[in-house]
């Protein structure tokens, strides 16, 4: 049953137009319910500095992978595409690797604007 108090959406928004989902989700919210997101996070390369559709080769992970194709975005972006849905961001995370530091993705909690 739904209003519900949190949605998350874990590493599942892959699509270059988001903002009428995360709307629909923004309406099964409860009154203080919140949205997370956890998605990839910037590494600080060239292409990193403008959203687009982007290819995942699952090249560092064990196994046998198909290529995946997603649509990466900026933070710029992030903030954008969720005011268009209607929702305002409240925080961003990044989680770090404890042991070398560096950021292993990008968590956003919004919730609806009004």
């Amino acid at each position: 049953g739904e209003p519900f108090d949190a949605i998350i959406c874990n590493f599942s928004l892959l699509e270059e137009r988001i903002a009428p989902l995360l709307k629909a989700l923004a309406s099964r919210l409860a009154p203080r319910g919140v949205l997370y997101i956890q998605t990839l996070a910037p590494q600080g390369t060239k292409e990193d500095s403008c959203s687009g559709w982007r290819t995942e080769t699952f090249a560092s992970m064990d196994g046998q992978w198909q290529p995946m194709p997603y649509y990466f975005r900026t933070a710029e972006d992030w903030r954008n595409t969720l005011q268009e849905a209607g929702l305002r961001l409240l925080q961003v995370g990044e989680p770090r690797d404890p042991e070398t530091g560096r950021v292993l993705s990008l968590l956003l909690v919004a919730a609806p604007a009004d």
